[in-house]
């Protein structure tokens, strides 16, 4: 009887979670019967939080270079690159990176599972990196940037959270600055690569309709071969210091956008408060019948406001953004929002505001998570953020959110010493 290097760590609900022994890799496990594809997603534990000053970018450099050539388990080169045969075969595929992780994924009939894994294998260890193949996709990458430079919202957001984390990986943003983009080579991005891109820093996650011990062979198959890091996996650990006061930025550039942003930090995923920041957060500004909708949008004053918080290892950022409408000040604009702050520190949500609340953040949850490649893109973010199992308990900690959380939440975080007030002036 072949022996079953597969130890079972927990189960919750559908998701399996199994500790592959020989190598330490992590694998979820989801079961989903009648679903027409399989998603292989692969999830390495770093990302822009993991980056040194000087190096900014590099991990999602390294993603780039993740699509070019590399080596089979024999050590040969592999025919060129593995990921367009099956793209010319119809797969889905992408990857991208974020604050906390880089992941990799692909989306195809369950009969394509091996050659998907196989692919995920060779690059895990055997990516080739060349100086040939590096120079143009450097010239990618900035090319990218500069699109992004240019948007009022990217500037924004890159100018205050670089005031919200002075110390903090969070602190600049994942593509990187300019200046670091230029200045990395070959040989800094295969230590990158040499450091982090093994089985024990991975989350291997497969989602459809195949059965567990067809994974497991496969998994064995292909990865069996590749042996955990020599070395211990370095791990991050900055704890932001605390603000003291109310930080304001005021961004001028030629451009017909104006806008305001309002942030405070918020708790690390996992932490039963981040829930009550996600109602809090959605009450204000999620959808017409929020307040800062009502006052603002219905009147005119601004085209758009949008809440932002998501998943994070470490605590991160709940803000607001509104994009002002011509001729409105943006001081006036600024007072509501600072109102309706307030309102929420002083007066509990009545429970008609919190029941629709809670049922719009479940729904709108729910529907994210609707098919197998929608359920490992969900469940990416919860493993990125070091508890993959807040997948499912988030939703419990939704339902058992009161209006006093809430308030509780808005007085002890949104509070002056931690906000941080952004202005984009188009001129």
């Amino acid at each position: 009887m072949k022996k079953n290097y597969f130890t079972h760590e927990k189960t919750i609900k559908n998701i399996e979670e199994y500790t592959y022994t020989k190598n330490g890799l992590k694998l979820l496990y989801v079961h989903m019967p009648g679903c027409d594809t399989v998603t292989s997603n692969i999830v390495y534990m770093v990302g822009s939080r993991h980056e040194a000053r000087g190096e900014t970018g590099i991990a999602h450099m390294l993603e780039h270079m993740m699509f070019k050539d590399t080596k089979d388990k024999y050590g040969k080169k592999a025919p060129a690159p593995r990921y367009i045969a099956l793209q010319n075969k119809g797969a889905l595929l992408n990857a991208s990176t974020w604050t906390d992780r880089t992941n990799y994924y692909f989306v195809m009939p369950s009969e394509y599972l091996g050659d998907m894994l196989q692919a995920e294998a060779e690059r895990m260890r055997g990516l080739i990196l060349t100086p040939k193949e590096f120079a143009p996709e450097q010239q990618n990458v900035l090319s990218e940037y500069e699109m992004y430079a240019d948007r009022p919202d990217f500037v924004l957001s890159t100018a205050m959270t670089a005031q919200a984390f002075v110390s903090h990986g969070y602190g600049h943003e994942t593509i990187g600055y300019k200046s670091d983009i230029e200045h990395i080579t070959c040989e800094s991005l295969k230590a990158f690569y040499d450091t982090y891109y093994w089985p024990n820093n991975a989350y291997l996650i497969v989602t459809g309709d195949v059965e567990r011990e067809k994974v497991f062979r496969l998994v064995d198959e292909h990865f069996g071969h590749i042996k955990a890091s020599p070395t211990p996996i370095p791990q991050c650990v900055i704890a932001e210091p605390p603000a003291y006061g109310t930080r304001t930025i005021e961004i001028v550039r030629k451009n017909p956008v104006t806008m305001t942003s309002f942030a405070y930090r918020s708790p690390r995923s996992g932490d039963p408060l981040w829930a009550h920041a996600y109602i809090w957060s959605l009450y204000l500004a999620g959808g017409k019948l929020s307040p800062l909708y009502k006052r603002l949008v219905e009147t005119n004053m601004v085209s758009a406001i949008a809440p932002s918080l998501m998943p994070s290892y470490d605590p991160y950022l709940v803000s607001f953004t509104a994009t002002i409408s011509h001729g409105v000040r943006v001081e006036d604009v600024q007072k509501i929002i600072a109102e309706e702050i307030e309102r929420t520190r002083t007066k509990a949500l009545s429970k008609s505001e919190l029941v629709r609340t809670k049922n719009k953040l479940i729904a709108e949850i729910v529907f994210e998570r609707d098919g197998a490649h929608a359920v490992a893109r969900e469940l990416t973010e919860y493993v990125a953020s070091g508890d993959w199992t807040e997948y499912h308990t988030l939703l419990e900690k939704i339902e058992a959110t009161t209006a006093a959380d809430v308030q509780a939440f808005a007085q002890k975080w949104c509070i002056d010493s931690e906000l941080i007030i952004g202005t984009f002036k188009g001129s």
